[in-house]
């Protein structure tokens, strides 16, 4: 089997475009939260009333979404063509970016839903520049070079001036956030960052112990964030990795049965974990309502279901106590900021047809990782699907898809993009065989 190693080619560390990266890059992962404020929002207060809380750096964010943007908007100029291409092999996240475009028209807040409609656009190129611009090997290194940018400072920051880095609400007292605005987005992006590591092939000694060393390190960070929902995310990912490494072993047509065994087994698994969710939330110290979670999404389907099919415009749902999400934070009697899962926010703000859309995405991806590991998998191939199934994974307490300037949204574009071309690379393969 195909297996990536580090090659001839200069690292991508050693590439002056990959600390011009780091600028979009560190802000995507923070999903633009870098503010001065944080420690005077880093309170009880702010965690109950965060939508009615005034923004104190509001001209600060501007200044550095502009210069982000600019960033993006000029690496983009440099590969053009590349991106067009990726494009054209990913038609389904062109087709999302224009039905977000298209909200605007039915949107409850238009001006809204057009500026993150423009920053969806952003987002979706800019991983389409990354596609073109890296082959998966590259990749790889530079989402791992993130990773000691964003997770060593977080560490550092929450041991050395925890008053910045751990967090001060009292219900989670201590936990761990680093230079990330909350502890769930913090322990998401570093399990994202983390899966980089396990399918990247160190050409030296001291390489094999640098990446040993950053493993143990994010892990480190994800058990600090104290964030079960992260917890659960690394769990699946580790047992992902596992079962990659465990397949190895394997002639292809041999991992393909088995990977329908495991599917079996996966289902099987959900079947019980369903039974008995109550007994496994209260061995993670949470309660049968997900922190409240559950409610959320009884109250917003209630909600989609008087828009179904078109939503109410991208991020034209969820204003606080103005427009349709006025009554879902009177019934519950706080401030509602989010569906807190993915695919029913995605629901909200474009419809049946967005979520359609987003799910043949996947429905996709899973067919060109089938193709793959038929195939003969590469640690590439790998890498992508592991990131594809973890999106799922987060999106089911989380929400990540389409949300602009998310470094996990734009991860899952280049994740599908990357396996459709490894999928187009192995049928050709094995043609000519």
């Amino acid at each position: 089997m195909q297996t990536i190693s580090v090659s001839q080619k200069r690292p991508v560390s050693r590439l002056a475009v990959t600390w011009v990266l780091m600028v979009p890059l560190v802000f995507f992962a923070v999903a633009g939260a870098i503010r001065p404020d944080a420690y005077s929002r880093n309170n009880d207060m702010d965690g109950s009333y965060t939508s009615l809380m005034t923004d104190q750096s509001a001209g600060l964010t501007r200044l550095e979404l502009v210069t982000v943007l600019s960033v993006c908007a000029l690496l983009f100029c440099s590969r053009p063509a590349g991106a067009l291409k990726v494009a054209k092999n990913n038609k389904v996240f062109v087709f999302l970016t224009i039905l977000a475009f298209a909200s605007v028209v039915w949107s409850q807040f238009p001006l809204d839903s057009l500026k993150y409609a423009m920053l969806a656009a952003i987002n979706m190129w800019f991983a389409f520049y990354l596609v073109a611009r890296f082959d998966a090997e590259r990749q790889m290194q530079l989402f791992c070079t993130l990773g000691w940018v964003v997770i060593v400072p977080s560490i550092v920051v929450a041991l050395l001036f925890p008053q910045y880095g751990t967090v001060h609400e009292e219900a989670i007292l201590g936990s761990w956030i680093g230079i990330f605005a909350e502890k769930n987005l913090c322990a998401m992006i570093v399990v994202l960052l983390l899966s980089a590591a396990f399918y990247i092939s160190p050409s030296t000694p001291l390489l094999k112990i640098a990446n040993t060393v950053y493993i143990l390190l994010s892990l480190l960070l994800i058990a600090m964030t104290q964030a079960r929902t992260g917890w659960v995310d690394v769990l699946c990912l580790l047992v992902y990795v596992g079962a990659t490494k465990y397949l190895k072993r394997y002639k292809a047509k041999d991992v393909v049965f088995i990977g329908f065994f495991s599917c079996g087994a996966a289902v099987a698994g959900f079947l019980a974990v369903v039974q008995y969710y109550a007994a496994i939330l209260a061995l993670l110290g949470k309660d049968p309502t997900l922190t409240g979670r559950t409610v959320i999404w009884r109250l917003s389907i209630v909600a989609a279901m008087k828009r179904p099919f078109w939503g109410y415009g991208i991020h034209g749902f969820w204003h606080g106590l103005e427009g349709e999400s006025a009554n879902l934070s009177l019934a519950k009697g706080w401030i509602i900021p989010a569906a807190h899962d993915g695919f029913l926010d995605l629901w909200l703000g474009l419809g049946a047809v967005g979520v359609a859309a987003v799910v043949y995405s996947m429905v996709r991806a899973s067919k060109d990782a089938f193709i793959c590991f038929r195939g003969g998998s590469s640690s590439a191939s790998e890498w992508y699907f592991g990131m594809v199934l973890v999106t799922v994974v987060i999106n089911i307490a989380s929400l990540t898809l389409m949300v602009p300037n998310h470094l996990a949204w734009i991860l899952y574009v280049l994740a599908c993009a990357g396996l459709s071309q490894e999928a187009k690379r192995i049928r050709l393969e094995m043609i000519h065989r």
